[in-house]
């Protein structure tokens, strides 16, 4: 499968209760993206953006995803 997604560039998306460093990093390994979900907090947010540094991030708040910058 890591192949699969490797070969088209393709991403995964994890439950931000799934997702950590070492994950992010073994995926990228592979070649892949990883999207961490639902981050519907600023200080959540920032700490993923801190800590395990996905490629991208997923909120159900429109208002946090305006005013957010990584």
């Amino acid at each position: 499968m890591g192949e699969a997604l490797r070969e088209s560039g393709g991403w995964v998306c994890v439950p931000k209760n799934f997702a950590d460093g070492a994950l992010v990093e073994r995926y990228r390994a592979l070649g892949v993206k990883t999207c961490v979900f639902s981050l519907n907090n600023r200080e959540t947010l920032e700490r993923f953006a801190e800590e395990i540094r996905p490629d991208a991030a997923l909120t159900d708040s429109a208002a946090l995803a305006t005013e957010w910058k990584s």
